[in-house]
């Protein structure tokens, strides 16, 4: 995926009305730029429980795009450990 598909895909997601609880996109090639561009739409997807980005190369410069939706304010009441996972996913550990 591109980088703008990836913007767009985060923008698109982050919309208000749409539900996303699980995004999977593991073993895709996104690297630092690719994960930043993703996140940035998904800050405003408050619905997003779990998000794997598994095995794509993400290292600090993508992991510190990823870490603020650690801290989104969640639609339910989803707990700390739904959150974890977003960040464990990041580095490509099984969450």
């Amino acid at each position: 995926m591109s980088i703008s598909a990836l913007k767009r895909l985060g923008d698109t997601l982050g919309c208000r009305g749409i539900v996303l609880r699980t995004l999977v996109l593991d073993h895709n090639g996104l690297g630092d730029g690719g994960a930043i561009a993703l996140c940035s739409g998904l800050r405003t997807c408050p619905s997003l429980q779990q998000l794997s980005l598994a095995y794509n190369g993400i290292g600090p410069e993508g992991a510190a795009a990823v870490a603020p939706l650690l801290h989104m304010p969640a639609q339910e009441n989803t707990g700390p450990q739904a959150r974890s996972t977003i960040a464990l996913s990041a580095y490509g550990f099984q969450g």
